[in-house]
Order: structure tokens, then sequence, then C-alpha cells
């Protein structure tokens, strides 16, 4: 078997699990419930996927909040904040846009930032699964109940190529459109507990998804 398939023998109450990255992330979670071949090839091959213009706009969208006033009123303490927790023995890891170390009750303990042409539901922020998962994150962490978060849609709009007779100088990309909207969110303790078991579930499948890969590998049997 080759070098590349790191394994991390994690002690959990769940067990030894054996996971292919130190800690599990809310995407890559994601990513296991959405298409295993993806995940396996991401996180077990070490496989890169190639960026979109929306995620590589998105991402610069999130550094502009982080360090333009413009932007004060959605900003509510550390930006682009990461936290490690440990579930049951489970090493999580979450990369949080607005976090607010100091939350009393009440008050929001973070803030999250999406980017898109299609405007954002009430309901669809009160479903969101990554809300949820921070919640419970900052929860361990901080021993006190992330119960008020909010979403802050940034609407944005594609420009037009710049051409000048055949010769594109610039070619389709992105931009805001100046509109936002914010949904607050409410999470509850039953909300944290069906996301805990969520997480704890989809760790416990990679694991023995995993175990049962390196076992074929090692055995040259396809998988």
């Amino acid at each position: 078997m080759q070098d590349k398939y790191t394994k991390y023998k994690i002690k959990s109450k769940h067990g030894i699990l054996t996971l292919p990255r130190k800690e599990l992330s809310f995407s890559s979670i994601s990513l296991w419930n959405t298409s295993q071949t993806q995940f396996r090839d991401k996180y077990y091959e070490g496989i890169k996927f190639g960026e979109n213009k929306y995620t590589l706009f998105g991402r610069e969208i999130h550094e502009l909040i982080g360090r333009n006033k413009k932007f004060k009123d959605i900003q509510i303490g550390e930006q682009e904040k990461k936290i490690i927790v440990k579930l049951e023995g489970i090493p999580l890891v979450g990369y949080i846009d607005t976090f607010n170390k100091l939350f009393k009750r009440g008050e929001y303990a973070f803030g999250e930032y999406k980017t898109g042409k299609n405007e954002w539901t009430q309901t669809k922020a009160d479903t969101n699964k990554q809300v949820k998962s921070y919640s419970l994150l900052i929860t361990l962490l901080t021993k006190r109940k992330a119960n008020k978060a909010f979403i802050v849609w940034l609407e944005t709009e594609s420009t037009p190529d710049i051409k000048i007779g055949s010769v594109t100088l610039k070619h389709n990309t992105m931009r805001l459109t100046g509109h936002r909207k914010k949904y607050e969110i409410k999470i509850n303790n039953l909300d944290r507990e069906l996301i805990k078991q969520w997480i704890i579930n989809s760790a416990i499948a990679i694991s023995e998804d995993y175990q049962n890969y390196l076992k074929k590998l090692s055995t040259g049997m396809p998988f």
C-alpha cells in the first residue's frame, strides 16, 4: 500500500475510528453524504478538484468583508475564525465567517455569508445544516448555547465579456450588486442533537468505509 494513504486512529466514545484526515469538517461530511465516490477521490486519493469562478468569487468576498468597513454592520467579532473541538472523541474543525466569542444569551453567536444570484428564503436559512453544525461546535467550545445566528445573502451578477473586435480583453466575471438580505436563525437543543447524530453516524460510516478501502488496497482487490 502506498504511503499517501494517511490513517488517523481516533479513540472515540464509539470505538476506534480510522479517518483519512486529522479532523472532519462540515464540508467533508456533507460531501460524504452527497457523493461517496467524490469523497474517496478527494480525501482518500488526494485528488484536487478545480475551483470554479463562483467558489473563487465567494472566497474573495469573504476576505473583502473581513477587511472592509463597508460591511461593519454584518461583522460581529472575529472573521474567518477556525475552531477545533471534539464530539464524543471525534475531532471536528469549523471555519466561522464571523464569530462573537463573548456572546451572551440573546446575542448573535456567529454569522455566515452566502453569495449568489438567487435570493435566499427564511426557510432555507432556518434549515441550513452548516449553521446547526456550527452552533453545535461553538456550544462545545464555549460551554454556552449558541442559540442565535444569522446568514447574510449578498446578491451577485455576471459581468459581460469585454471585447475589441475578436479579442476578449476580460472574460465573464462576477460582482456584487449591492443588494443583500439578513436572515436571523434560532437554533435549539433538538437542532443540535439531530446534527450531532448526523455527524456521529457519518464519522462511523466514513471510518468503516476507509478501513474497508485500505484493506482492499493492501490485497490488490478493486474497491
